[in-house]
């Protein structure tokens, strides 16, 4: 499976660039990899939601999280943010452990 995605075969149909993204991906920490992957499922479960004007949204509170996964991830990464953190861990993980 892994290989298909680089070699393009994947939802990134750009051989170099699904290359690279995986090289990029391999390369993060366990923490920033678990975040990325919280963040984009939140996305793909409507927790947070992308607007028209280019802006990721957390439902619940309305709160603007960032432009992107990356910018989202480094919101919830601060402490001050641990309230929404927790609440989106735990609607993906209700998905994750059904």
């Amino acid at each position: 499976m892994m290989d298909k995605h680089i070699n393009g075969e994947g939802a990134e149909r750009n051989a170099s660039r699904a290359a690279q993204e995986f090289l990029d991906t391999s390369n993060l920490e366990m923490e920033s990899l678990k975040m990325k992957a919280i963040v984009k499922d939140a996305i793909y479960y409507r927790l947070l939601n992308a607007k028209s004007d280019g802006f990721i949204y957390h439902k619940t509170s309305g709160s603007m999280l960032g432009h992107n996964v990356q910018e989202v991830t480094e919101y919830l990464k601060n402490p001050l943010n641990d309230n929404i953190l927790m609440e989106i861990t735990k609607g993906v993980e209700k998905y994750w452990n059904n």
